[in-house]
C-alpha cells in the first residue's frame, strides 16, 4: 500500500488516466426546470369512450385477421431448392446409367 501511495504521489493522477477516457472540455452541469404549464385535462364521456374503444378494437382486430404469421420453418426455401435440383440432376444421371 505503501508502495502504491509512492508511485501515485510521485506521478501526477492525471498522467495515470488514459487521456482518450477524458471528457473534452468541462462536463456540462444544467439545472432541470419545471415545466411552465400543466397539460390539458381532457374529459370524455362515457359513450365517447365506448365508441373509442370500439373502433380500436375493431382496428386491432383487422389488423390481426390480415397479418401473417411468422416463417417458423427451420429450413430455408432456397435449400430445398438446391435440394431439389440436385435430386434431379442425380436422377437424371442414374437413369441415364440404368437405361444403357
Amino acid at each position: 500500500m505503501f508502495c502504491f501511495n509512492e508511485v501515485m504521489e510521485a506521478n501526477n493522477i492525471n498522467s495515470v488516466v488514459n487521456p482518450h477516457m477524458k471528457l473534452p472540455g468541462a462536463p456540462v452541469v444544467t439545472a432541470i426546470s419545471p415545466p411552465d404549464r400543466m397539460p390539458k385535462v381532457v374529459l370524455h364521456s362515457e359513450y365517447a369512450a365506448t365508441r373509442e374503444f370500439q373502433q380500436i378494437s375493431k382496428d386491432i382486430y383487422a389488423g390481426v385477421k390480415t397479418a401473417r404469421p411468422a416463417n417458423r420453418k427451420k429450413t430455408p426455401v432456397s435449400v430445398w431448392c438446391a435440394a431439389g435440383i440436385i435430386a434431379a440432376i442425380i436422377s437424371t444421371l442414374a437413369f441415364k446409367f440404368l437405361k444403357k
